[in-house]
């Protein structure tokens, strides 16, 4: 049978159930048109040191998972770290053993965020003979991000270049970082697969009528999502309109609750915990606008996931959003580090000074981003460079 050995940097697990959501969500769209196997590897630190669990998952004929889980804990850092590598790398054999057993040899091998188990793909695919395709949207390849970068070792380095280079393919999710990318490595062939929208998830919900208005953003508020100059704004709008409210879904943050707190937005900002997507759809179908003021971003997964439900965006001009927003139709673009400016525009949603088409909205993301339509996408990618 031909199926694609997808190998994902990311991917959600036991232990995080968020990690790389975005990498399923296109393994399963694709696996819809074509087989799709993924073998992923992940330290669990519930199990005894130097245990190692294989779960298995068949989720359709055409998609299933092998997950290893392994525990290196150990007093002595460097102990655990030569551990975990080992203990890694003997999963990513014996799952990879284990999946030719049951299916035999891959006709294609994905490798999806490379900079984790990138040099086993490279490996496999150079061994065996097996085509490579290569997939990104790691934000450590863009110029603002160099800090990320250069934490890297230098055996990743050496081996992400040989493996973008050996790549039959490369599929980025936007354009903006493809050429960010071949500032640092170079590649053959390439294709814009952009991230996908769960349509049957994120739909629109009928909202009440009042003069709150609610605005959603949805962050780990790492320095990436410039979460202090989003509070800078609300700061300001206060000082023309006491009608909205902010949103923010993440991980408890007790630094910005203070900062919250002395700014005097207790009234305006409230948490949410990180949810399932079926949880979140709730609170963004019920917004007024995401505001995603990054700083800098390599798509931005939660644009089309507020589109998909009718609601429009607030972001930052960082030039990957002239890809994915739509100037006044799907949202808006700020100029970054103007949080007066990024008020403005949040006033205009509070004074409704500006109509948005919620249907027109919901087209435009269902034709571009839905699971359907990037599916075929990478289908027609793996057709092309499958073995038969």
């Amino acid at each position: 049978m031909r199926y694609v050995l997808l190998i994902p940097g990311w991917f959600p697990s036991k232990v995080n159930f968020l990690a790389g959501d975005f990498i399923e969500r296109h393994a399963r769209a694709a696996s819809t048109y074509f087989p799709v196997k993924v073998l992923f590897v992940v330290k669990d630190d519930s199990l005894k040191a130097g245990e190692a669990k294989l779960v298995y998952k068949k989720i359709s004929d055409n998609y299933e998972t092998y997950i290893y889980y392994y525990s290196s804990a150990h007093k002595i850092k460097a102990v655990e770290k030569l551990r975990s590598v080992r203990l890694q790398s003997k999963c990513l054999y014996e799952g990879y053993k284990k999946i030719i057993q049951d299916h035999g040899t891959p006709s294609l091998i994905h490798a999806h965020v490379v900079i984790k188990h990138g040099w086993f793909a490279l490996l496999k695919s150079r061994r065996d003979k097996i085509p490579l395709l290569v997939s990104e949207q790691w934000t450590g390849y863009l110029e603002a991000a160099e800090h990320e970068f250069k934490t890297l070792s230098a055996f990743q380095k050496r081996y992400m270049k040989k493996l973008f280079q050996h790549a039959d393919h490369v599929t980025t999710v936007s354009e903006f970082l493809a050429k960010q990318i071949r500032k640092k490595f170079q590649f053959k062939h390439h294709t814009v697969i952009p991230n996908l929208v769960d349509t049957s998830i994120f739909q629109p919900k009928e909202k009440s009528h009042s003069a709150i208005k609610n605005f959603i953003h949805i962050s780990t508020l790492s320095s990436q999502k410039n979460f202090d100059e989003i509070l800078s704004a609300c700061s300001e709008l206060k000082k023309s309109t006491p009608n909205f409210h902010l949103h923010v879904v993440s991980p408890s943050n007790d630094r910005y609750k203070q900062k919250i707190k002395a700014k005097q937005l207790d009234e305006y900002v409230s948490f949410h915990d990180e949810v399932p997507q079926t949880t979140l759809r709730e609170l963004v179908a019920i917004s007024d606008a995401l505001i995603l003021y990054s700083n800098y971003e390599t798509f931005g997964c939660v644009i089309v996931e507020a589109n998909a439900c009718g609601v429009p965006v607030i972001t930052s001009d960082f030039p990957v959003f002239e890809e994915n927003v739509q100037e006044g139709i799907t949202g808006f673009k700020v100029s970054l580090h103007q949080p007066r400016s990024l008020a403005d525009r949040m006033l205009k949603i509070v004074n409704a000074q500006h109509s948005f088409d919620k249907e027109a909205i919901i087209g435009i993301t269902k034709e571009k981003y839905s699971a359907e339509v990037i599916g075929k996408q990478f289908a027609e990618v793996y057709n092309r460079y499958a073995k038969p």
